[in-house]
């Protein structure tokens, strides 16, 4: 690959035609790793923005292969490589921001984790007016709630924000409505987070 790139001097950060993604991002989306490594060691721009508003950083954080699996290579070279966890891109279909910490907060603990602790994204941003806590407690990935909440000092007790400015229910409401019958994953850590608001 590398020879055939210097052979026939290509700009690996050229976008496609039809989607408007340069081939890093594409590496991503398929999942092939060794090409995606070997495209950031020729230089590719690991902070690239394609047209809807997706970076590298934002696709790895969303990363999940068919059997639900992540894989945190991507994040990691990216990172390693300069990418911005930082970024804000505005997502051209819905005209709402969008940071991969938000993304990664839907979709893995392991990637959130990669982003606030080796990324130093502050778990308290907001974007759009919406706290990323407010993700994990509304999509029920209560491992990342506890993570936020009892890692990062991060609190139930603040009103929801992704459902629109009528809804004056706190996460820690929406949180103690949700049932789970004793032997599900989540059960116990839905105790361990309503315990420290006892």
């Amino acid at each position: 690959m590398k020879m055939y790139i210097h052979k026939n001097s290509l700009n690996i950060d050229t976008p496609d035609a039809i989607f408007g993604k340069p081939l890093l991002m594409w590496t991503i989306f398929n999942r092939k790793y060794k090409a995606f490594r070997c495209l950031l060691e020729l230089g590719a721009n690991p902070n690239s923005v394609c047209q809807n508003g997706d970076t590298p950083l934002i696709l790895a954080a969303g990363f999940i292969d068919n059997n639900y699996n992540t894989d945190s290579r991507f994040i990691m070279d990216l990172l390693n490589f300069g990418a911005n966890p930082n970024i804000v891109t505005l997502d051209s279909t819905t005209n709402l921001k969008k940071n991969p910490l938000f993304i990664a907060v839907c979709t893995s603990l392991t990637y959130t984790k990669i982003l606030i602790e080796q990324g130093h994204v502050s778990p308290y941003m907001e974007v759009n007016g919406e706290c990323v806590l407010d993700y994990p407690v509304v999509l029920e990935k209560l491992d990342i709630a506890d993570y936020l909440c009892n890692e990062k000092g991060m609190s139930l007790n603040r009103r929801i924000t992704i459902y629109g400015k009528d809804d004056k229910r706190t996460l820690l409401e929406l949180l103690k409505s949700k049932d789970y019958p004793p032997k599900h994953e989540f059960y116990k850590l839905r105790q361990k987070l309503l315990n420290k608001y006892d």
